[in-house]
Order: structure tokens, then C-alpha cells, then sequence
């Protein structure tokens, strides 16, 4: 028996838009091959106006990013510098995460040193070359160095013998200076703050010819005003020149100067003890007190002196031969004054120690 219903083919729509799908699909991956664009390939250079870096050779000579860095590496750029006034290198070390400082008396004036990871740090570089503390103007003098002269400042933590010689694995300082620009560049900033500080700073760059093969920077820069303590007073005054010449396109001849003069009236190396000699009392001087006689003087005067040839063999290398010659003069006159503490105890005698913990009789 036949049957009654009659066959019919049924079709899904699922497969057919499935099918229509493979058609379309073809059609662009065919599209898509026949007309392949060029690869292009993007470059970040580091940016004067950023907060960070895309790379820094400070820790392998390598141009490294800062990810494929192996080592704690800590970058302050001329932006981040401007930003949080950061007029000295004493305030970038104290911005500085897991740099510590330990200060007696006035800055200058008595004794200022830096650690890292337990170490005192004593590695310190001028444009990748390793330098000595005393191109600075000595221990004495490493806080006070002015910043406007550097495009960045970078902090290396641990050892970096490899690289930077004998040392410790404290932490190794990089100062890069500001170099001379093609293109004619110029600012003026004046500042003003409390306890009467004021600062000046004057920076213009540009070409010295008409093919720009010689090139010209001159920074200048002056602050002067006190602190909280009573009759303190420090004057700093910067000037920095800079001179680029193109001997071909891979070959530069570059020299610098800069000379930084530190005077500071009326600072002394240390403050007033907490306690009395015997430690039974608590001193009352406060923070505006200051033990320096009004004829306690610093004078510091640093001269440096670069010149150096730079070659890029291409694009991943390059040499650079440097000689620098430094020189500090300072003057200083050190008087503390004496004090005598006197107090009465409970049963109303009176006791004493004088400045060195000596019982007053």
C-alpha cells in the first residue's frame, strides 16, 4: 500500500544561512589576500613632557625597556622635575622610592648622606660615563648640585660593578644633561615662596649655523631665601653652557661647562640635643632656634669641564669618548654656640649640665 502522505525534501534555515556565510567568508579572506598592506612599525621615543621613560641604558648599556630592565630602576624626567619643583638633587633623592637620608644640621653645613638597601651610595655617572663624588663638589656638596641643567635623573638600585666599577649594592646615580637643540627653543621662570625664597631660571637652545651642524644651549639660574630657622640664609647661582658639532651624521663633537657657586650664612653642622646631658629633662628649643654664631659661613664654587666624541655605528650601537675635568673650591667657617641647661627638681634644687653633659656645680 502507497502511502497517503506524499515525500517532500525540507530545508533547514540554520544550513542555509550557514552556507551563505561560507560564501561570504571566502569572498573576504580572497579580498583580504589580493590587496595585503605594508607593515608599519610604530617607534615610542622617550617624551621631555612625560613622566617616564621608553628606555635607559643605565643598567646594561643596552637600550633596554624599562619591563625588560633587571634591575629597580627609578626615572625623574625634566617634566616631573618642573612639576614638583624639584630645584636640587637633595629633593630628587628624597622623591625617591627606597632612598633614605640621614642629615645633621643645615644642608651644606654639616653632614648629608644617602642609602640604599643598607649601603651608602657611592656610584655616580655623568651621561652613562662613570664619574667620582668629587666632580660634585664632594659628600658635602652632592645635595646642592642644581637640577636645571639635567634632562633626567636616573636612580639604579643594587650593584652595578659591571658597569659602573668598584662600589656597593646601594644604588647607582645617572645624571643626563641637557644637550643643545636644532630648532630655536627658549623659556624664563621666575618663582617665589615663603621664608622670602626666590629663583630665577633662564634656558635657550638653538642653532649656531645655517645647516644646523653647530648647535648652542645656555642655562642660567639664581635662588636665594632662607629656611625656618632664625637667620639662615643660602644663595645659589648656575650657569651651564653646552656646544654640538656635527662632524658628519654619525660622528658629534660635544663640550660643556658649568660653574655653581653655594653660599650659606649662618648654618651649623648639627642641631640642639632633645635631652639634657643627663638625660633626666627635655630641651624646649624649637625649630626655629639655630645654634650657628652669626659668623658661621659656607662657600662652595664647582667648575666642570666635559668634552667628549660620540659615533653611531648604526642604529643599535654607539661609542662615545669622554674627558672631564673638575675643580672645588670651598671656604667654610664652623662656630656653634654653648648653652647651659639649668633646672630645678622636685624638692626645688637646683641642677645644671652644661653643653657637653658636664654637672654645673
Amino acid at each position: 500500500m502507497e502511502s497517503l502522505f506524499s515525500r517532500r525534501k525540507v530545508f533547514s534555515p540554520k544550513l542555509l544561512v550557514s552556507a551563505i556565510s561560507l560564501v561570504i567568508g571566502s569572498d573576504v579572506w580572497a579580498a583580504d589576500t589580493a590587496n595585503t598592506l605594508p607593515t608599519i612599525t610604530v617607534k615610542a621615543e622617550n617624551n621631555p613632557d612625560s613622566y617616564t621613560v621608553q628606555s635607559s641604558r643605565s643598567s646594561a648599556k643596552l637600550d633596554l625597556n624599562l619591563k625588560d630592565t633587571p634591575q629597580s630602576l627609578t626615572v625623574f624626567t625634566q617634566q616631573q622635575i618642573e612639576d614638583q619643583n624639584l630645584t636640587d638633587i637633595s629633593r630628587v633623592l628624597e622623591e625617591t622610592p627606597g632612598v633614605s637620608k640621614s642629615q645633621h644640621g643645615q644642608e651644606g653645613a654639616g653632614f648629608s648622606d644617602y642609602y640604599a638597601r643598607g649601603f651608602k651610595i657611592n656610584n655616580f655617572m655623568r651621561d652613562g660615563i662613570p664619574t667620582s663624588v668629587a666632580s660634585f663638589g664632594g659628600t658635602y656638596n652632592i645635595g646642592m648640585v642644581d637640577t636645571a641643567i639635567y634632562d633626567r635623573i636616573e636612580i639604579l638600585k643594587g650593584a652595578s660593578g659591571l658597569l659602573g666599577g668598584s662600589g656597593n649594592p646601594s644604588a647607582s646615580i645617572n645624571y643626563v644633561r641637557k644637550r643643545a637643540t636644532e630648532e630655536t627653543q627658549g623659556s624664563i621662570k621666575v618663582q617665589a615662596g615663603s621664608w622670602e625664597r626666590y629663583r630665577s631660571q633662564f634656558d635657550v637652545s638653538g642653532g649656531l649655523n645655517a645647516d644646523k651642524t653647530l648647535k648652542g644651549r645656555l642655562i642660567a639660574a639664581h635662588s636665594s631665601g632662607g629656611n625656618q630657622q632664625d637667620r639662615y640664609h643660602k644663595d645659589s647661582t648656575l650657569l651651564y653652557g653646552t656646544v654640538d658639532y656635527d662632524l658628519s651624521d654619525q660622528t658629534t663633537l660635544t663640550t660643556a661647562l658649568s660653574l655653581q657657586q653655594n653660599k650659606i650664612h649662618n648654618a651649623a653642622q648639627h642641631g640642639f640635643p632633645f635631652v639634657s646631658g643627663d638625660g633626666l629633662k627635655q630641651t624646649t628649643f624649637g625649630p626655629r632656634d639655630n645654634p650657628a654664631t652669626n659668623n658661621s659661613n659656607l662657600a662652595v664654587n664647582n667648575l666642570y669641564v666635559v668634552l667628549g666624541l660620540e659615533h653611531q655605528f648604526n642604529p643599535d650601537w654607539k661609542g662615545a669618548i669622554s674627558y672631564s675635568y673638575s675643580k672645588t673650591d670651598s671656604d667654610q667657617i664652623r662656630n656653634i654656640a654653648g648653652y647651659t641647661l639649668n633646672y630645678q627638681d622636685e624638692k626645688g634644687i637646683a641642677n645644671g649640665t652644661d653643653w657637653e653633659g658636664n654637672p654645673i656645680i
